[in-house]
């Protein structure tokens, strides 16, 4: 004779959730605790070319061989100078002997700088920026400073995107 085992109604299967729940948050700790990133992934050099001049101011720009003036090349650079003091904060920013901000950057200077750049890029048809900065800047600041320059617009219309900095240290006087 065999015997049946019958199903009782109202019988489920439980899963027991807390143990799977505690191990899976020893495994993620152990993870956690273990994990020691290799010296390539903790820094990351960057070696630079050095800092070449891209124009000359001095320099008048030459029409192509054709005499049209079609290929006029209105290609300038716009050296910002960004002087900081020993906390790594702006304490002053130049175009050649123009001051443009002196003193944190805080809402009020960073339109300042804004409104001075602009009557720079409506007067002269500048494409790049070059940020010379101290090397005590934070680059924090540096940041803020870069924002300020990407709002600006060429003459042509559009917005600059031609934007380089180098330590002022490194810079030949």
């Amino acid at each position: 004779m065999s015997r049946r085992h019958k199903k009782k109604k109202g019988e489920d299967i439980q899963l027991n959730l807390a143990a799977m729940l505690d191990m899976a948050f020893q495994l993620l700790t152990f993870f956690i605790l273990t994990f020691r990133p290799s010296p390539v992934e903790g820094q990351l050099a960057v070696n630079l070319p050095p800092p070449v001049a891209i124009t000359n101011p001095q320099d008048k720009p030459k029409e192509d061989a054709t005499g049209d003036g079609a290929g006029i090349n209105p290609f300038e650079t716009l050296n910002m100078y960004v002087n900081a003091n020993d906390a790594g904060e702006v304490t002053e920013i130049r175009v050649g002997t123009r001051t443009l901000s002196r003193g944190r950057l805080d809402e009020r200077q960073v339109g300042s700088l804004s409104r001075s750049l602009g009557e720079f890029f409506a007067l002269t048809p500048y494409e790049r920026v070059q940020i010379i900065a101290d090397g005590k800047l934070h680059y924090g600041e540096l940041m803020k400073v870069i924002e300020v320059c990407t709002r600006q617009k060429l003459t042509n219309g559009e917005m600059l995107h031609k934007i380089s900095f180098i330590q002022q240290d490194e810079v030949q006087n």
